[in-house]
Formats: structure tokens, sequence, C-alpha cells
């Protein structure tokens, strides 16, 4: 199956030298480009991409707003973030947001077509410097949060868990001899009772609650 991408970044250079790296993947077609968040809303509503390969600085709305107008259409779509910076706003901006990793444009051309694959697939995608910084803001918070008011159950505990070792739903159904359906019900409740808007953030807050091993999870 091919991964249909949209191409958001407002340097006409950077979005030409994207699209050729990513032309020489089979697996992945760049279906559109947009040149800053209000366009990136509209082709996403126009192409309905898989994939958004989202810049985070641009003028007018940013990507962070774009994410956010976008995943509450259409919830379906992955956003990985592609910057330049990796500021605590760029970085916690776009996870709150609900985008699904956070790459940096210095990453190789042959690992940027693995990133795409990698949020396709509904896994979190974190630069390694990114990581880091999740973990370090985790752990700087001290004592442990109580979380008074999430009580899973054992089977959406279960899910959780392999969630964070980096499972699809398929995987996860398959592990616990469940239907994806039923997958699918366990991780809704997920994110209604944390909170969350993707399996990043997802990810993040059950780490931050010690509901998971934050270094098994990125």
């Amino acid at each position: 199956m091919t991964i249909r991408v949209l191409v958001v970044d407002d340097h006409d250079i950077a979005r030409q030298g994207i699209k050729a790296v990513l032309d020489d993947d089979d697996s992945i077609e760049v279906v559109g480009e947009a040149g800053n968040g209000l366009q990136a809303v509209e082709k996403s509503l126009e192409l309905n991409p898989d994939v958004i390969l989202m810049d985070v600085k641009m003028p007018g709305a940013n990507g962070i707003e774009a994410a956010k107008s976008i995943l509450a259409s259409q919830p379906h779509i992955k956003i990985l973030a592609l910057s330049a910076f990796d500021g605590d706003e760029e970085v916690f901006g776009s996870i709150e947001a609900g985008i699904c990793g956070y790459v940096l444009k210095d990453i190789r051309p042959s690992q940027l077509g693995r990133a795409i694959q990698t949020v396709y697939e509904g896994k979190s995608q974190l630069d390694p410097g990114i990581a880091h910084k999740v973990i370090s803001n985790i752990a700087s918070k001290g004592q442990d949060p109580e979380p008074k008011d999430i009580k899973l159950t054992k089977r959406e505990n279960d899910v959780l868990q392999l969630l964070a070792e980096g499972l699809k739903n398929r995987d996860i159904g398959e592990r616990l001899w469940i239907s994806e359906k039923t997958v699918k019900v366990y991780m809704a409740s997920l994110f209604k009772k944390l909170k969350s808007h993707s399996r990043t953030e997802l990810i993040l807050k059950a780490a931050e609650l010690k509901l998971v091993d934050i270094k098994n999870a990125l």
C-alpha cells in the first residue's frame, strides 16, 4: 500500500527537497504541498492524505494550530512534525496538539521515509534528542504523580503496555486474543481517560503517571 503524504513547509526550496527525497521511496506518494498552516487545513480536507509532514514554525497559522484544526475534523490523519526547532514550546505544543511524532530537519533522507512509515503504522516517532528532552522533563517533576482519577481495567492496562512497546492494533489484538475492533474500543477508552489526542500524547501521559516505563515507550 502506498502512503499518501501532504508536505507542509513555508519555504519552497525545502518543500522541493523533501519531495525529491520522498519521490525516491516507492512506498510513499506526495499528493500535495502547502506553504502555511491555513493551506495545510484546506489541502487536508481536499486530499485526505494518510500522513502530513508538518513544519512547525510558519507565518500565519503555524504547524501546531494547523494540527489542532486538522485533527478536530480528520482524526484519522497522522501528523509528523519536521522542524529545525527543538524548543519546549515547539515540542510539547506539538505533542499536545496531537502529532504522532517529531523529527528534526537534519534527519537523514533514508530515515525520513522510515519515520513516515512509523507514524503511518500508528507508532510514536521522536528524534533521539527530543525523546531525551521528554524523558528529562518527566524525570524533573520529582515525586510520582498520583493518578487519583484514572482507573484502568486490567484489559485497558494490558493494551496500554503493549501500545508502549510500539505494537499496532492488529498485533495487540493477536497478543491478547481479542479482535482489532475490540482493541480500538479499549484505545478509545484510554484516550478519554488520559485526555489524549494521539498515541504519542497517550504514551507520554501514561509515562508521567508511571503507568508505563518511558524508556521503553519512546
